[in-house]
């Protein structure tokens, strides 16, 4: 039977040979014939199908997966919709047939790095299985499996463990009958293994998963290259060169076998040998390798498949690291917009939680521009570019959507998913005012300088980009950053405990942070500067008193807070705070009468101020909150790897104290935490100030700065927020707040205003309140103009 006879000539007979060809050439790791048969029947299908009918929505299940072998990602996925459309729509209902293609078109999405589409796709599958087959039929097992492995993919480790588990649970007692879900399972469960640095585990789980398949599948199969090559992975990242060796050149062999090299894995084993020259120093074939398997990946999925951006991250790594990297820049830009581009669509579908945990994920090529930016000035503005471009992106993400949900317009969540949020250095410059700079703190390092022993500590700079409005860009830099952070928390214990060798600490703090910046833009009199890392916890403005100071989340926040305030229905101020609780703050009585008296407005104290009167508010123009505030650090991440568990929450552990209805007679106060400020209406709120301690603090992440109050408040759509450094006074508080009111009432901007208090406090009167405890340690973050209306 020839294969290009019309579906008009196909008998029944012959349709069914077709299929039973097409499934064999499937299962023997064939997608081109799978697919020319395919093509050919489908249009029979469609034709003979009836109402009610699996053979359509079946037969494009097939078609797409096999598309999806071959690359063809874009039929493969319109495959996939019609075929889920239809099944849908089946009467009697099809709710296996459903299943079964919720779990492939989320396979098809996890592969094209689609991971948010992917999870609601497969949880899907995995509920009609429950509630179809039961706990323990195989199909859930696989669900769990595949479940597992895309968590992995997105960074919670934990909760990959406990699907993996629970799908081996279900998987074992048909092992015999049913091996290859079991070896499935057992190659995912080994890729989490190495990722906690559980070799011996991990390498026990991939050989029983190759033995498993070697019991069921003929060499050369697709799924046995795999094995070996993830055998010889696991080697090389233990250094057992020769093992790896051994493991990478059967797997060659295999894929060259297969097809006669006709087949996706040849790429994947050029890559992966191209690693293994390139660790033991063969640096001459690395290059070959993974120029090899580049080209082969492009015609083989695509120039953004992320197979195909990975091989190039590989490349382009190695490029810099034997120093042919002076044409790189065009390749590393597209790398980094593309992968960009792709964390940008998947975060804005995430839980906040989630988007932290996929920002982990990213490798070290995101440094690579930083690490050229000193020798190739594209380089530099690349490094910058993606400094303004996800620096903050996930808060903006998050008050975007809330800000979205607050006015009702659900729907644009999903039109604004797709957002262009690359920025160019350029559009942020046109911003700046003639004789300001924008100051991007970098913590970066170079990617050719990381020890290959995981106990060696990283070497980690400090760098400083330095963007005049003309679009001119200088760079300062720091050096190794744990010098910078040893000063600067030396300096930052000193003052917390009131020492009088503070004022000197900080000195030699400014001397290795400011003088640099001054030096290089000497006539620059307004700085905004966007901190990283330890450089969070700096008192800037009063470390160069000669200028104005100015404090942003990210650097293209520029572009938003230049705009007017488009808020049309902001509110009176609010001025609350002095719970009734046991620990009583005198000072703050005089605090918050004196500014609810320059604000115009009454102050809600003792029993007024309640979590449900907070909760109350819409969009007040100012809101005023003085109080205790508490940071609990005892359980403080790694800038870089992010504990989503509740009690490692930094939302949960910071926050300011109420006043509690319901435990009014033993002045038990109420914690109101930063995540409860998330649910507040802020957007528009000119400033929220958080006149207690310790608001200023929080966890540290990469990327993402300070993970706290300041960031809930911003989220909860205010534009500026005043928090503090340390543990403050209350009564230089008190005194500080109401000067700085003043201020603000006789029309100084709010960042002159924070300016003008303290110079003021460094003559003040009482000669205690002259140490930087007690002044320096308020921070103004976010929009530095007047405030119009008070």
């Amino acid at each position: 039977m020839s294969l290009a006879s019309k579906a008009d000539d196909l008998t029944s007979n012959q349709a069914t040979q077709l299929l039973q060809k097409a499934a064999d050439a499937a299962s023997a790791g064939d997608p081109v014939g799978a697919e020319k048969i395919w093509q050919q029947l489908l249009p029979w299908v469609r034709k003979q199908a009836t109402p009610g009918s699996t053979i359509l929505p079946g037969s494009l299940l097939q078609l797409a997966k096999t598309q999806q072998s071959l690359g063809l990602f874009a039929q493969a996925d319109a495959s996939y919709a019609e075929a889920l459309l239809l099944s849908r729509a089946l009467q009697p209902p099809r709710p296996k047939l459903v299943a079964a293609l919720l779990n492939d078109q989320a396979d098809l999405n996890s592969e094209l790095g689609r991971l948010a589409e992917a999870k609601k796709l497969l949880e899907e599958s995995i509920a009609i299985k429950l509630t179809y087959l039961g706990e323990t039929h195989q199909e859930v097992g696989i669900g769990y499996s595949n479940l597992g492995d895309l968590l992995r993919e997105m960074g919670d480790q934990d909760g990959s463990e406990n699907y993996l588990q629970k799908s081996l649970a279900v998987l074992m007692p048909a092992v015999n009958k049913h091996p290859l879900p079991v070896a499935a399972a057992l190659n995912n469960l080994s890729q989490l293994q190495q990722e906690r640095g559980q070799w011996q585990q991990a390498e026990y789980s991939l050989i029983r998963a190759q033995k498993l398949r070697s019991t069921v599948l003929p060499a050369p199969h697709p799924d046995l290259i795999l094995g070996l090559n993830n055998l010889g992975m696991l080697a090389l990242n233990r250094n057992n060169f020769s093992s790896a060796k051994a493991y990478l050149n059967k797997a060659y062999v295999q894929a060259v076998d297969l097809r006669n090299g006709q087949n996706s894995s040849i790429a994947t084993q050029e890559a992966s040998l191209a690693r293994l020259s390139s660790e033991t120093g063969q640096l001459g074939s690395a290059l070959m390798g993974f120029q090899k398997a580049q080209l082969l990946f492009n015609k083989q999925f695509g120039a953004t498949h992320p197979d195909s951006l990975n091989n190039l991250a590989d490349l382009l790594l190695l490029q810099h690291q034997i120093k042919r990297s002076n044409s790189i820049t065009k390749q590393l830009k597209e790398l980094l917009k593309n992968r960009f581009n792709l964390l940008t669509n998947q975060a804005w579908q995430l839980k906040p939680k989630e988007r932290l945990l996929l920002l982990s994920k990213r490798d070290y090529s995101w440094y690579l521009a930083d690490a050229l930016a000193g020798f190739y000035p594209e380089a530099s503005h690349l490094a910058l570019s993606l400094r303004l471009s996800s620096q903050g992106l996930l808060q903006e993400i998050q008050r975007e959507q809330k800000q979205l949900l607050d006015t009702d317009s659900v729907s644009e969540i999903f039109d604004k998913q797709g957002s262009n949020r690359w920025i160019n250095s350029s559009q942020v410059a046109s911003t700046l005012p003639a004789k300001g700079i924008l100051i991007e703190l970098r913590r970066y390092l170079d990617p050719a300088l990381i020890p290959r022993d995981p106990k060696v500590a990283l070497p980690w700079r400090y760098r400083a980009y330095i963007l005049r409005s003309n679009g001119a860009l200088k760079i300062v830099e720091y050096g190794a950053s744990e010098n910078l952070d040893k000063l600067i928390r030396s300096a930052y214990v000193a003052t917390n405990e009131e020492l009088t060798d503070a004022p000197k600490l900080w000195n030699a703090v400014s001397k290795s942070l400011i003088d640099p910046l001054r030096s290089l833009a000497p006539d620059a009199d307004e700085w905004f500067i966007v901190p990283d890392a330890g450089l969070h916890q700096v008192p800037y403005q009063s470390l160069a008193p000669d200028r104005n100071i100015r404090l942003l989340t990210a650097g293209r926040d520029l572009i938003r807070l230049n705009e007017n305030n488009t808020s049309a229905n902001l509110t009176k101020s609010v001025v609350a705070g002095n719970p009734q609780i046991i620990r009583n703050l005198p000072a703050t009585s005089t605090e918050l009468s004196g500014v609810a008296e320059l604000l115009d407005v009454k102050p809600a104290v003792g029993l007024g101020f309640t979590s449900n009167e907070l909760r109350k508010l819409s969009s007040p123009r100012i809101l005023h909150i003085a109080t205790h505030g508490y940071w609990d650090s005892a359980k403080k991440n790694n800038v870089r790897n992010y504990d989503s568990t509740t009690t490692n929450d930094p939302m949960l552990r910071s926050g300011i104290l109420l006043s509690s209805s319901e435990n009014i007679e033993n002045g038990k106060p109420d914690r109101f935490s930063a995540a409860d400020f998330l649910g507040l209406k802020l957007n528009g709120t000119e400033l929220v100030t958080l006149s207690a301690c310790s608001t200023g603090l929080g966890d540290l992440h990469d990327s993402e700065g300070i993970y706290g109050l300041q960031r809930e408040v911003q989220v909860a759509g205010a534009r500026s927020v005043l928090t503090s450094l340390w543990p403050v006074d209350d009564a230089a508080t008190s005194d500080w707040m109401l000067r700085y009111y003043k201020h603000l009432k006789l029309g100084s901007s709010r960042g002159d205003a924070l300016k003008a208090v303290q110079n003021e406090f460094r003559s003040h009167p009482k000669q205690v309140w002259q140490q930087p405890y007690y002044w320096a340690g308020w921070q103004l973050v976010g929009d530095w103009k007047p405030i119009q209306g008070i």
